[in-house]
């Protein structure tokens, strides 16, 4: 890979991250929110977010008396971003990466954000609704920036699978042709694409609306 193709893809690379900082997280309590963070730097914040205790986070994360559906959102969005790139990295200096979870969908790793920021969002709003917790913009506009999040992701999807492309020809196409790109089993890109906006919706109201707590 030459100078320019490698820096194009590490630009790339590390703009999904960047797109989270964007994002709005809810406090561990509700009088120490955090208002944004990237993912790679999430757990690092957290575990030192005072007042709160590496155990207040993971009994805020995993107990069941509040926001059960976004939380659950929140680690199945984590499992497959985390599997995503750890798979990703293991075999990437084999070749061209289409086994794992590449095998089922195209960008498991943006679909695994996207899932992250439905959890995070709806956590949000739940908080900014039902408590006193402090926001920087109001929970109806963390609606609107969860979308702009949305559509970032989807133009990241569409510039990485120009690069990759141009980088590995055919063999790329091909596996395009033949695997979907957020959601499994539908090959058909604009199918895909208009599915998963409706799926990923659907998703975030259903967490904020019906939070189950």
């Amino acid at each position: 890979m030459e100078g320019k193709d490698r820096i194009k893809s590490m630009l790339i690379g590390i703009s999904g991250y960047l797109i989270l900082l964007l994002q709005q997280l809810p406090g561990i309590w509700v009088w120490a929110p955090l208002m944004a963070a990237p993912v790679f730097l999430l757990l690092g914040v957290l575990f030192v977010n005072i007042p709160a205790r590496i155990t207040d986070i993971f009994q805020a994360l995993f107990s069941i008396n509040e926001v059960v559906l976004g939380k659950f959102v929140i680690i199945l969005g984590l499992t497959l971003t985390i599997y995503s790139i750890i798979f990703l990295g293991i075999n990437k200096r084999r070749g061209f990466v289409k086994s794992g979870p590449y095998r089922f969908i195209r960008h498991p790793q943006y679909t695994g954000f996207i899932l992250l920021t439905i959890g995070f969002t709806g956590w949000s709003y739940y908080y900014i609704k039902n408590t006193f917790g402090i926001s920087w913009i109001s929970a109806e506009q963390t609606i609107g920036l969860w979308y702009i999040e949305m559509i970032l992701y989807f133009i990241l999807a569409f510039v990485e699978e120009k690069h990759l492309t141009s980088f590995f020809g055919s063999e790329y196409t091909n596996y395009k042709r033949e695997t979907p790109s957020f959601l499994p089993f539908l090959k058909i890109d604009v199918l895909n694409h208009v599915v998963s906006v409706i799926g990923f919706s659907l998703l975030f109201f259903l967490v904020i609306q019906f939070p189950l707590t």
